[in-house]
């Protein structure tokens, strides 16, 4: 368990004033207020570690004091980093309105569009893991990963999953040689706001365990889904429209057209992630939908890279 003396160990050149451990919160003598991240894994601080140095540039990124990967000071694996501010976005969503969700997910669009810029060396893992020379390979492991699991876990048939892997990969991908940072799971608790008169402004996110590198249509698909409810449809409006306008390469863009085979890739870790967790139920209904979706799949569908193509239904 973290305490005031093995929090100060970790930041040795910080003084520390005092440490709540029910908050996970560090308040420095110089009234620095930092907080105490925790995870499972020691490659999720890892990757948390990584990914922040490689955006050190971006103000949304947090800012890491210290870490303890491997768990030898806290007993789990964390990082230090300077304490969010103000409210996550899940909290306010019922009090705002279309206007200043449409806001928000602008400035969401271009963020992530200035993390898209980020070169990374290979697609897969921040160190080196699950490296894959390009985008259609990492899908591949992906869904091959996952249709062992649902295999194992008798959700569906080995020549069901084959099948539908087929279909899969039959879908057009046109995507970048190259591999960029992608954040992985941004989602309404992990975005933090702060208020600006009538306005709110995305201060932090706070969730990189995730990040990788890959193409922007893999982090378009998790946006998407991860806002899906009702009441968010006016920031992934924003999202998609900022995210076009500041991206230069159109295959990049927000459009079902791009994001199609990562759509359905998702859809099927989706339900081999409930099957792993022991939630039959949730994988079987995973499982069927995205087989529906590969039977209605036309072998004529083409993909378009230009600029007049369709828009992403938002």
């Amino acid at each position: 368990m973290m305490t005031l003396a093995t929090i100060q160990q970790l930041i040795p050149e910080q003084q520390i004033a005092r440490y709540d451990a029910h908050q996970h919160r560090a308040t420095c003598a110089d009234g620095t207020v930092l907080a105490v991240w925790h995870y499972r894994q020691p490659r999720q601080a890892a990757t948390v570690v990584a990914a922040t140095q490689l955006c050190a540039a971006e103000d949304v990124a947090p800012r890491v004091w210290g870490a303890d990967v491997a768990g030898k000071l806290g007993g789990t694996p964390c990082v230090v980093v300077t304490a969010p501010q103000e409210q996550l976005l899940a909290t306010l969503a019922e009090r705002l309105s279309h206007t200043q969700l449409h806001q928000l997910g602008q400035q969401l669009g271009q963020i992530v569009a200035r993390i898209h810029g980020i070169p990374v060396a290979h697609y897969g893992s921040l160190n080196g893991d699950d490296v894959a020379p390009d985008a259609r390979t990492a899908l591949w492991q992906r869904i091959s990963q996952a249709g062992q699991q649902l295999e194992v876990a008798q959700i569906a048939t080995a020549s069901a999953i084959a099948a539908v892997c087929q279909q899969l990969m039959a879908v057009p991908m046109s995507t970048p040689p190259s591999a960029v940072l992608v954040c992985g799971d941004i989602d309404p608790e992990s975005i933090w706001v702060t208020k600006s008169g009538s306005n709110y402004r995305i201060s932090m996110l706070s969730s990189w365990s995730a990040a990788r590198g890959s193409w922007p249509g893999s982090e378009h698909v998790r946006v998407l889904a991860n806002f899906a409810a009702e009441q968010w449809f006016s920031l992934r409006v924003g999202y998609g429209e900022a995210y076009d306008e500041a991206a230069p390469l159109a295959y990049n863009h927000v459009r079902e057209s791009a994001v199609l085979a990562e759509r359905l890739g998702l859809l099927m870790s989706q339900a081999a992630n409930a099957a792993s967790r022991g939630d039959r139920d949730r994988a079987s209904q995973h499982w069927n939908v995205l087989q529906r979706w590969c039977a209605q799949l036309q072998p004529e569908t083409i993909f378009s890279d230009t600029k007049d193509a369709s828009p992403h239904e938002q």
